[in-house]
C-alpha cells in the first residue's frame, strides 16, 4: 500500500483498504480513457468542442458580460453554439447522460456521419504530427459505410441514455471490489458484501449483460466476464478507428453478451494472477470471435498504426521543453491532443501483449504492485490528487515543468468548456479548485500563484476575460492578483 496521508494515520485498516481500492478504481478510469477507442472518441469530441470555442470565439475580446455563452444574445456566438450543441449531443448520447438532457440537446437536429467523421479527422491531422514530421495518416472509409449504415440507436435504461459511462463505472467498480475483497481476506477481515457496491450507476451495465447472456450463474467469474465484455465493447469501432455513428457501446455490450450464451460461467478464474486472467480474457475473446466473427485484436493494431510513432515522454519534452516552468511560453492550443495521442499509442502497445490489464487491472496490482507500475506508469497522468492536493504520480514527474504542464492542460480544458454554461463567479470557483489543489490556501507560494494565473490568462489569450477571472480566482484564494 502507498504512503498513508497524515490525516489518515488513525483510520481503521478496513477504511484504509477501502480508500486504496478506490484509488485503483480511479486509475482504471484513466486506463479506460486512454486505452480504449471509446475513451479516445470521447476525448476527441471534448477536444473538438474546445477547438471550436478557441477558433470561433474571439477570446482576446471576450468579457465577463458575455458569459455564459449559451445565454449570450450576441449574434457572433450563434454559430459557435449551434455546432457545439450538435457535437455535445453526440458526446452525451455516446458517453451516457440523463435522457432529458440528451433530448434537450438533440432538439435542433443532428450531424451527418460523414461530416462528423471528416471534422474529427481534420482536427486530428491539424493537431497531431505524423511520422517523420509529415502528415498524420488516418484510415480511409468506403462510401457505403456512410450511405448504408444501420440506424444509430440511443439506448435508454431507467431514465438514462445508456452509454460508455455505464460500462466504465461498472468495470472500475468490479476492479475496486475484487481488490477490496482479496485485501480483506488477506487481513482476516469479514467477507465483503458485494451487493452493497453494485447499485445505481454501477449496476446498469451488469443488468444489461445478464439479460443478454442469459446466465443464472452469479459469482466472481460472472463479474469478471461482464467486466471483460464491457472493456471489449468500449474498445471496438469508434473514431478514429472507424467512422462515427456505427454503434454505441451499449449496442456492442448487448451483442457481445448475447454471443456468450452457452459460455461456461462456472469455470474458476484466479483474480490475483495476471496470467490466469489473461487466459480467461482470451477465452472470452475467442468465444465471441467464433460466434459473430468480430476480430478482437484489430483495434490496438489500428491505433498503433495511426499513432505508433508517438511516445509520451518525448511528446511532453517537445511541448514544454527546458527552462523556467513559470516563464516559458504558453502551451500551443493543440497541446492536449498531442499529449493524449502519445498516450493512446502507448496504451495500445500495452494492450496488444496485456489485454487483461485494461479489463481487470486489479489482477496485476494484487499480484505484484511493482509489476502493475511497470505497465501503468507508461501511460500514467503526470500528477494525481491525494488529500485534495496535486502530487507527482512518479519520481520522474516531480519537476515543476510537469506540474505546470498538467495545470495548464486542466485549466485550458475547464475554461474552454466552462465559458459555454458557467457564469463568471461559477467559472472562477471551478478554476480556483486548481489553486487549492496546488497547496493549502495559507501556504500557496508565489510560484504556484504565477502558474495558475498564467494558465488562466493564456487560455483567455490575455484578453479582458482572463484579467477578470484571475482577479476573481485571486480573491477566492486570498492572493494578490497579477499586476
Amino acid at each position: 500500500m502507498g504512503a498513508v496521508p497524515a490525516d489518515l494515520t488513525s483510520t481503521s485498516l478496513d477504511e484504509l483498504l477501502r480508500l486504496n481500492s478506490m484509488l485503483l478504481h480511479e486509475r482504471h478510469h484513466w486506463l479506460q480513457h486512454v486505452g480504449t477507442s471509446g475513451g479516445i472518441y470521447n476525448s476527441l469530441l471534448l477536444n473538438i468542442e474546445a477547438g471550436y470555442v478557441a477558433s470561433m470565439c474571439d477570446m482576446e475580446r471576450l468579457t465577463e458580460d458575455d458569459l455564459p455563452l449559451m445565454l449570450s444574445p450576441a449574434k457572433a456566438h450563434e454559430d459557435l453554439l449551434a455546432v457545439w450543441e450538435h457535437v455535445e449531443a453526440v458526446r452525451r448520447s455516446f458517453f451516457g447522460c440523463r435522457i432529458g438532457t440528451y433530448r434537450e440537446l438533440d432538439r435542433s437536429g443532428s450531424l451527418s456521419t460523414r461530416f462528423l467523421t471528416e471534422q474529427l479527422g481534420h482536427h486530428l491531422v491539424k493537431s497531431v504530427p505524423g511520422p517523420d514530421g509529415g502528415e498524420l495518416r488516418l484510415p480511409q472509409w468506403p462510401d457505403e459505410l456512410f450511405r448504408d449504415r444501420p440506424q444509430y440507436l440511443v439506448l435508454q435504461h431507467r431514465g438514462w441514455a445508456f452509454g460508455a459511462r455505464h460500462l466504465m463505472e461498472f468495470s472500475a467498480r468490479v476492479c475496486e471490489i475484487l481488490k477490496l475483497g482479496v485485501d480483506r481476506a488477506r487481513a482476516n477481515l469479514a467477507p465483503l458484501d458485494l451487493s452493497r457496491y453494485l447499485v445505481g450507476v454501477y449496476r446498469v451495465a451488469y443488468d444489461v449483460f445478464l439479460d443478454g447472456c442469459g446466465t443464472e450463474t452469479r459469482g466472481v467469474t460472472t463479474l469478471v466476464a461482464a467486466a471483460v465484455v464491457c472493456d471489449l465493447a468500449l474498445n471496438v469501432i469508434h473514431p478514429p478507428v472507424a467512422p462515427a455513428f456505427l454503434a454505441s457501446p451499449g449496442q456492442r455490450l448487448i451483442e457481445f453478451a448475447m454471443a456468450l450464451k452457452g459460455f461456461d460461467f462456472t469455470q474458476a478464474v484466479v483474480i490475483d494472477r495476471p496470467d490466469d486472467v489473461r487466459s480467461f480474457v482470451e477465452g472470452i475473446h475467442r468465444h465471441i470471435e467464433e460466434e459473430i466473427g468480430f476480430s478482437v485484436g484489430s483495434v490496438p493494431k489500428v491505433v498503433t498504426g495511426i499513432f505508433g510513432h508517438l511516445e509520451p515522454t518525448a511528446m511532453a519534452a517537445s511541448l514544454f521543453g527546458p527552462g523556467d516552468a513559470a516563464e516559458r511560453p504558453p502551451l500551443p492550443d493543440n497541446a492536449p491532443l498531442r499529449w493524449l495521442a502519445s498516450l493512446w499509442a502507448e496504451a495500445a502497445r500495452i494492450r496488444i501483449d496485456n489485454p487483461e490489464f485494461f479489463a481487470l487491472p486489479s489482477a496485476a496490482y494484487m499480484h505484484d504492485r511493482p509489476y502493475f507500475h511497470t505497465l501503468f506508469d507508461r501511460v500514467a497522468p503526470p500528477v494525481i490528487k491525494r488529500d485534495g492536493l496535486m502530487h507527482p504520480s512518479r519520481q520522474e514527474t516531480a519537476s515543476a515543468q510537469w506540474l505546470a504542464f498538467s495545470l495548464e492542460l486542466a485549466v485550458h480544458a475547464d475554461l474552454l468548456r466552462g465559458i459555454i454554461y458557467c457564469r463568471p463567479e461559477e467559472l472562477a470557483t471551478l478554476l480556483a479548485r486548481h489553486g487549492k489543489a496546488l497547496s493549502p490556501d495559507t501556504e500557496m507560494s508565489d510560484f504556484h500563484a504565477r502558474l495558475l494565473f498564467g494558465a488562466i490568462l493564456a487560455a483567455c489569450h490575455h484578453g479582458p476575460l482572463g484579467t477578470a477571472l484571475t482577479r476573481r480566482v485571486a480573491a477566492l484564494l486570498d492572493r494578490e492578483p497579477p499586476a
